[in-house]
């Protein structure tokens, strides 16, 4: 079983990140998060797998690192819409 990610930014992390992580946020009931195939807390950084999405529909798969206190909260789930915000 695959697992899936949700993170949660916090509203500083949104306010100095959000037009770098425009192209990968989603839109859920609690606000912008970031759906992620994978996410690695045990670095300086925190390493998230997510797919990057072209304006012309297609998607390729990116690494991103962003500091730890960006974060608010972090959900894992088994399919994607388990995880749903």
């Amino acid at each position: 079983m695959n697992r899936v990610w949700g993170v949660l930014f916090t509203d500083a992390g949104l306010n100095d990140l959000k037009d770098a992580l425009k192209p990968y946020l989603s839109e859920g009931l609690i606000g912008p998060y970031l759906y992620c195939k994978q996410v690695d807390m045990g670095n300086p950084y925190l390493r998230m797998i997510a797919d990057y999405h072209n304006e012309d529909g297609s998607t390729f798969e990116t690494e991103i690192y962003v500091p730890h206190h960006y974060i608010k909260f972090i959900v894992a789930g088994s399919e994607k819409k388990q995880i749903g915000f």
